[in-house]
């Protein structure tokens, strides 16, 4: 499970940044990496330009015809370059990767949003790389962000527990989007530490502080607090992507509705 979740969650970026000056050609023949970049590049309307994915992309249904040329896990170089690609999109990439890219000659574009605002910009500053224009989609990413803002108001003692996984249980701490933007809802994480996943002790699960749960694992947790409890759609929560805000919005809702009752 725990590598299922790695590859909704992470996936490889490089920790050097590469932009295009404007007299640079468009280019024509990118690879991603990551899936919530897959996604992107189709959003983006860039669909055609995308030679080479990993084997975790599969969405939109358009990325499933595009050649595999591995996963963060097992890259498989002789593929990757056999797509000649101008640009690769990459997600929290081992400096030995980095390395091996480099001294290849490959260009890279570098992500890690930590928040629903640096989806956006991320999403922006891809599109500029990229030399993609449309602006009409920004605009609905925009409503979707307003909304959020708006629409909820900041609480100190609602706390959602993350569970990514049952045996052993794991959860999600700060250094993951999704739990760094319950604040959007009005929510907090219930564990605030830096880490993208945690290890749970089994005494915290029926006695920590929390007052619901989310749900991402397969099997049912019979000796969790009996708190409201939700299972999301994984993907669009845990990719940091286009479908994040209105995936947002939606648990947003769901999360509010609890408290209300």
């Amino acid at each position: 499970m725990l590598k299922t979740l790695a590859q909704s969650i992470t996936g490889i970026v490089l920790t050097s940044n590469i932009a295009f000056a404007t007299d640079n050609p468009r280019p024509e023949r990118l690879i991603s990496l990551t899936p919530h970049l897959t996604e992107a590049v189709f959003w983006l309307e860039a669909g055609d330009q995308l030679k080479g994915r990993d084997r975790y992309s599969n969405y939109p249904q358009q990325a499933l015809a595009v050649p595999i040329v591995g996963d963060a896990y097992n890259l498989n170089i002789e593929a990757l370059l056999a797509q000649s690609p101008d640009l690769v999109l990459l997600w929290q990439a081992p400096s030995t990767l980095i390395s091996k890219l480099e001294s290849l000659g490959l260009k890279t574009f570098n992500t890690n949003p930590q928040s629903l605002d640096e989806i956006v910009s991320e999403l922006k500053r891809l599109a500029n790389n990229i030399d993609s224009e449309v602006p009409d989609k920004f605009d609905v990413l925009a409503q979707q962000v307003r909304g959020l803002k708006e629409g909820y108001k900041a609480s100190s003692e609602n706390k959602a527990l993350l569970l990514v996984q049952s045996q052993p249980p794991i959860a999600l701490g700060m250094g993951d989007s999704l739990a760094a933007s319950l604040n959007y809802c009005g929510w907090q994480n219930a564990l605030q530490q830096p880490q993208a996943v945690i290890n749970l002790s089994p005494e915290f699960l029926p006695t920590g502080d929390y007052q619901a749960v989310l749900s991402f694992t397969a099997t049912a947790m019979s000796y969790l607090k009996p708190v409201p409890q939700f299972k999301p759609e994984a993907d669009p929560l845990l990719r940091p992507g286009p479908r994040f805000p209105a995936a947002l919005q939606r648990l947003c809702s769901q999360l509010n509705a609890a408290e209300a009752k």
